[in-house]
């Protein structure tokens, strides 16, 4: 197999795992797991290339160019999924902090300055 044959079957799997991220649900737990198991495969596939690269001196490009733009491109959009997603929970989580800021003002428990003392001894 070639060099540009190596790094191309690479670069495919990377783009498949991106198309996948941007098919996923982030409110479905399940989507999260997969979501983790997805960017572990982009990951090793970055690794793959990298060891391609460090074992060939010759500079692998030709023909790759538009499958390289694909990617990065997938990259960008999957980066922007995430950072709304992002946003969101944060979004919700100040909510949540604001909720129970409030409630909190409103549910004050005072402490009882008068009471009784009872001694068992008589």
């Amino acid at each position: 197999m070639s060099i540009t044959q190596e790094v191309l079957d690479q670069l495919l799997s990377m783009k498949e795992a991106a198309q996948e991220i941007l098919l996923l649900d982030f409110e479905d737990e399940n989507s999260l797991a997969k979501l983790e198991l997805l960017q572990e495969m982009q990951d090793d596939a970055r690794g793959q290339i990298d060891q391609i690269r460090s074992r060939s001196s010759v500079l692998v490009k030709n023909g790759l160019e538009d499958i390289i733009s694909e990617c990065i491109e997938l990259e960008m959009k999957v980066k922007d999924k995430l950072e709304n997603y992002r946003d969101k929970v944060d979004k919700t989580m100040q909510e949540l902090k604001n909720a129970q800021f409030i409630r909190s003002k409103y549910n004050v428990v005072y402490a009882q300055t008068e009471g009784y003392f009872l001694d068992q001894h008589k």
